[in-house]
């Protein structure tokens, strides 16, 4: 949790406004929060999903862009001339008489 929000959950209890069990499930809840950032890809035919978690949003990010450019470079050997990328939040394979597949990483 931020500082600026413990330090505001924290006045909130010392002024009266919320109960010390009330600040107890709102300090448990922030804590206990996770981060999701999904990978989408397709390849026409068919789409698929999966989805990184982590308490801290950076680290859930970067399991995602890591997966996705797994994925990109065990595809094959990319023609970048036709359209092919490696970005840090979208992939887009193309190659001769290989099957076309985009990626994209979403923090949901």
């Amino acid at each position: 949790m931020s500082k600026g929000l413990k330090s505001k959950l924290s006045k909130l209890r010392h002024d009266g406004a919320i109960t010390d069990s009330e600040y107890q499930k709102i300090k448990k809840a922030l804590d206990d929060k996770t981060y999701k950032a999904m990978v989408i890809w397709s390849d026409g035919c068919e789409v698929n999903t999966s989805i990184f978690e982590d308490k801290d949003l950076e680290k859930a990010v970067a399991a995602a862009r890591a997966q996705m450019h797994k994925e990109y470079d065990d595809h094959g050997n990319p023609n970048e001339e036709a359209g092919s990328y490696k970005g840090d939040f979208s992939c887009q394979f193309i190659a001769d008489d290989e099957d076309a597949c985009i990626w994209d990483l979403i923090v949901i």
